[in-house]
């Protein structure tokens, strides 16, 4: 018996320590895919992850995986495929605008706000499942390896805010391994509990309304803008609780997440199959809206409804502003787009009053 268990373990050992050393080191974590890629297939299930995470082990390492199918690398650079909009760089020095791309969502991070100025998703029915809601946030182990501080979960407790999601958890619900990928803390932004849970969650609901029964290629960007909201804290907190108005949530380096003063995000439809820039016409559905992140948010998202310039409008005046924090400085939306086209699609659905962000 004890022979048997011996010979066991060596064969086991023999697997086990090459998949472990041809990990990074330092967080067991794969590379990020490049995104200049092949076409993408619709069947989003049939994906491999691009990054696998240990389950909420701490410490737990990896095995290898193998590399980024053509599949994966179409995923992710469908994501942005109308476009960047601050033209952000996989490169540690922009520091400010550092590109994190996922076959399921892109993101440009922000490592002064510590948090995302864009995420950008491609959505059809084939990402929409029954995978349960994996609610396992956790830190973000890209930014470790680069040498930047990782945002916990328990960095939101009791600061009056939801770890708010940029790409929704319901949108990336194919599989387990998908829906996990949305509580990473780099898709999280601090949100007011009325703001995420009411009007921010109703155009959650008809973008997955506009996939799954319009059977529409819809591409999403969301993010924060400017400084300063107030939320709930919970009556578990310290001093019982109640209304809080903040800036920022303070990190145990010393950093802090900024506290957005709005949300904002843009949504375009294309009919079924048409997933590349060429395929956006002036008629495409375009919805914009700009949102205070404030408990006194009106439950109607429509209300918030803008146009893509205005947002493009409000991002420009109210980024400057924000005093000792640092953002990219000009947004375009619909950069791959041809530019007639995407001129008149920004100016569908102003507003005579849009929401204020830079107050």
């Amino acid at each position: 018996m004890h022979r048997y268990l011996i010979s066991a373990l060596a064969a086991w050992l023999s697997i086990v320590l090459p998949a472990a050393a041809s990990l990074d080191t330092s967080t067991g974590f794969p590379p990020f895919i490049d995104i200049q890629a092949p076409a993408f297939s619709r069947h989003a299930p049939e994906l491999r992850s691009s990054s696998v995470l240990a389950q909420a082990v701490p410490g737990q390492q990896e095995a290898d995986l193998p590399e980024p199918s053509s599949e994966d690398k179409g995923a992710a650079a469908l994501n942005i495929a109308l476009g960047n909009p601050t033209g952000a760089a996989s490169d540690p020095a922009k520091e400010t605008n550092y590109l994190i791309s996922r076959k399921e969502y892109a993101l440009s991070y922000n490592s002064v706000t510590h948090s995302p100025n864009w995420v950008a998703w491609h959505l059809n029915d084939t990402w929409v499942g029954d995978a349960e809601r994996s609610n396992d946030f956790r830190p973000d182990p890209s930014l470790r390896r680069i040498g930047w501080t990782a945002v916990k979960t328990s960095d939101y407790t009791c600061s009056g805010f939801d770890r708010g999601h940029m790409c929704d958890s319901k949108d990336r619900s194919n599989t387990a391994e998908s829906n996990s990928m949305t509580f990473l803390m780099t898709n999280i932004i601090p949100q007011a509990p009325k703001n995420n849970q009411r009007a921010w969650l109703g155009l959650e609901n008809y973008g997955r309304k506009l996939a799954t029964e319009d059977k529409s290629e819809v591409f999403i960007i969301s993010g924060p803008a400017g400084r300063g909201g107030d939320g709930t804290a919970r009556t578990n907190c310290p001093g019982g609780g109640g209304a809080v108005e903040a800036d920022a949530i303070a990190l145990d380096d010393g950093g802090e997440i900024n506290v957005p003063k709005c949300t904002w995000k843009v949504l375009v439809a294309l009919p079924e199959g048409n997933t590349s820039a060429s395929d956006v016409t002036a008629d495409a559905e375009v919805v914009a809206v700009i949102m205070p992140n404030s408990e006194s948010i009106d439950p109607d998202w429509k209300k918030y409804r803008v146009s893509v310039a205005q947002v493009e409008e409000m991002l420009a005046e109210t980024t400057p502003s924000v005093r000792h924090m640092r953002w990219p400085t000009r947004y375009e939306f619909f950069s791959a787009v041809s530019p007639r086209v995407a001129r008149e699609l920004k100016a569908r659905n102003a507003s005579g009053r849009p929401t204020r962000c830079d107050q």
